[in-house]
């Protein structure tokens, strides 16, 4: 790479001496708000467009209700109805001084690609049913309870019954703001200062219905991983349950791979690499050979697209946009894609992928270079690419930055990419 100096990120070099404060769940994406039937029309449009554009069949949307505290026990009408159509749009609908919803959302609401997710929004759908006149049959039977798919995706005891911030706090390990002056707000207000707003957002965000179970393996033979990997993709093609899938981090002995593309490597090369102290593997995943090794962050996600998108291209186009926003948010590098799969710094890869998709299931994933020996890539043409570099991120900021630094911010960015959210596993708890 050319000389030129990076320095990382002042907050990642600076003496951490406060502890750190209690994390909040909050809705970071795009919030539209409407008060008159016509918008709320136009905007249920909008929605309907997306479902029907989607690839997948069922579509599992956040939903919440809002409505004015009272306390006589008597329940106020609806006030505010938000929909949450994935991490980056949040629909507010102020409905409280409006007659007849527009038909249009009782389409939206009842229609069966929809999954409503939530924690007891049952009633929520039935009080909306009263205030409204309104027919909810189709919404009632596509709810997804949160707690109660936790408890199935989870092998949780089925009777155990959550709140939602029970449930955050339990799985995100993060908490929800229960802030009294904004939670008992005047929700029949249509002029929502923006505290309540993003309350409002993050009530039907906090959680999306995706759970990804995460086992951190830490260094383990290539062999041993890749046994894993069959034996939980294999389960997940025969499981009855919408389980979405499994995210296995770990870091590889020295090892060699090569691709379904194997003619171009024969045993010469394999016994002089061998000899170098590495293995070498040949195996199912797409692309050409790589090195894999200590000091690499290596992702291998067993999911069900179905339960995502149903596509090969989109699955890999996620995984490249997790890295480059990783570099780039999180890193300030000017990470890119090209034609070439995988996440480049100018000339040099920092990013390999390969991966495999067998009956929408995945395995294998990618490798990325945190503090990597590079000197193991110099044997071979790394994913048959004449004529360019590798790099990691340590050689980019000429500072150790492991597996371990990099990981945290990691995981972040891939729940962004893939709408899921993460839940710490042990080995022996896997189904």
């Amino acid at each position: 790479m050319a000389n030129e100096d990076r320095y990382l990120p002042s907050w990642m070099t600076e003496n951490q001496v406060i502890k750190e404060p209690k994390e909040f769940v909050h809705f970071e994406g795009q919030i539209k708000q409407c008060i008159y039937p016509n918008i709320l029309a136009s905007y249920a449009e909008e929605i309907l467009t997306k479902i029907e554009s989607s690839k997948i069949y069922e579509v599992v949307y956040g939903f919440d209700m809002e409505w004015p505290v009272t306390y006589d026990r008597k329940s106020k009408k609806t006030a505010l109805i938000q929909i949450c159509t994935d991490h980056n749009t949040c629909y507010l609908f102020h409905v409280y001084h409006i007659i007849n919803l527009p038909s249009i959302f009782v389409k939206l609401i009842n229609h069966p690609r929809v999954r409503w997710s939530g924690v007891f929004i049952k009633n929520d759908f039935s009080k909306l049913a009263r205030d409204f006149d309104i027919d909810v049959t189709g919404a009632l039977n596509g709810i997804i309870d949160l707690g109660t798919y936790t408890n199935k995706v989870l092998d949780f005891d089925l009777s155990t019954r959550w709140s939602m911030a029970n449930l955050v706090q339990h799985l995100l390990k993060k908490y929800i703001n229960k802030d009294s002056n904004v939670r008992i707000s005047s929700w029949e207000n249509t002029d929502l200062d923006q505290n309540q707003c993003m309350y409002a957002a993050t009530d039907a965000f906090k959680m999306t219905s995706r759970l990804v179970k995460l086992l951190k393996l830490g260094q383990m033979s290539y062999d041993s991983c890749l046994k894993m990997q069959i034996h939980l993709s294999e389960s997940l093609k025969t499981t009855a349950i919408d389980k979405c899938g499994y995210l296995l981090i770990v870091e590889h002995n020295p090892v060699y791979t090569v691709g379904i593309r194997q003619k171009d490597y024969n045993s010469l090369l394999e016994d002089n690499l061998i000899k170098l102290g590495a293995e070498f593997k040949r195996t199912n995943r797409g692309g050409l050979i790589t090195f894999h090794g200590p000091g690499q962050l290596i992702a291998y996600p067993i999911l069900n697209l179905k339960q995502f998108n149903p596509s090969i291209r989109w699955y890999v186009s996620n995984l490249e946009t997790t890295i480059k926003n990783l570099c780039n948010e999180t890193y300030g590098l000017t990470a890119t894609t090209t034609s070439d799969t995988g996440v480049w710094i100018g000339n040099h890869k920092i990013c390999a992928i390969g991966v495999r998709c067998s009956r929408y299931i995945t395995t294998h994933g990618l490798a990325l270079n945190c503090n990597t020996d590079l000197s193991w890539f110099k044997h071979i043409v790394p994913c048959g690419l004449h004529g360019k570099g590798v790099t990691s991120l340590s050689a980019i900021f000429d500072k150790d930055i492991s597996v371990n630094d990099v990981l945290p911010y990691f995981l972040q960015h891939f729940c962004k990419s893939f709408s899921c959210d993460i839940v710490n596993t042990e080995i022996d708890k896997l189904a």
